[in-house]
């Protein structure tokens, strides 16, 4: 619903200190049972697993955003596994301080090409010049 994307949209600028990335998941692994999992570190105040938008197929990673910063240091301090696999956690930065690409209009985010002509943040390496 629009309200659910304004109320994300918003969180990850103001939570971003409170917002860890979940990566390595299992494709059984839903946003219901990360908030559950990682509720045991802190008050969950959102969780999403992110999906091919072409398959619907889970990716292998999502997001977790916490009500305190300092529930973060509790999951980072700790290994992980869930749903039968080790699951890599780290924290997020925002994607404007980390010089990533967006998508634009074309509904892509964080991995797209840079106005400096990196992919995802990436500095251009050798190999072709841009035109």
């Amino acid at each position: 619903t629009c309200i659910g994307y304004i109320s994300r949209y918003i969180s990850s600028f103001i939570m971003s200190d409170a917002k860890i990335f979940v990566g390595g998941l299992s494709w059984q692994t839903t946003a219901e049972s990360l908030k559950e999992y990682f509720g045991q570190y802190g008050e969950v105040v959102d969780s999403v697993t992110m999906t091919d938008k072409a398959t619907g197929r889970p990716r292998g990673f999502g997001f977790v955003t916490f009500s305190d910063a300092g529930s973060v240091q509790g999951v980072l301090g700790a290994s992980h596994e869930l749903d039968g696999k080790s699951i890599d956690c780290k924290t997020c930065t925002p994607r404007d301080s980390n010089g990533g690409g967006g998508g634009g209009g074309r509904g892509g985010g964080g991995f797209g090409y840079d106005q400096s002509g990196g992919y995802g943040g990436y500095p251009q390496q050798g190999g072709w010049e841009q035109g």
